[in-house]
């Protein structure tokens, strides 16, 4: 949910979070499913002091939204916009 906020706040509009049900997942595919449930309850973790030696221009997700990310997650609807309208 953090992240559609943030995402909606880079791009100004609304962008409503919606939590699609693991059975529903699953019923694509198992494996995406065991992915999605190990993403949702451990998640990565990362050694950002030791990213930061080994890369120090690294972004954290604020930063890339406001540099790059905004742009390019605009520009990527847009297209699909357009694409769906050609359908």
């Amino acid at each position: 949910m953090q992240v559609a906020e943030a995402i909606g706040a880079a791009l100004g509009v609304p962008l409503p979070y919606v939590q699609i049900p693991i059975e529903a997942i699953r019923g694509l595919s198992e494996d995406f499913a065991y992915a999605n449930q190990w993403l949702n309850e451990r998640g990565y973790r990362a050694d950002i002091a030791a990213t930061r030696r080994i890369h120090p221009a690294a972004m954290d997700f604020h930063t890339w939204l406001e540099r790059t990310g905004a742009a390019q997650i605009s520009a990527f609807l847009d297209s699909a916009r357009t694409t769906g309208q050609d359908a």
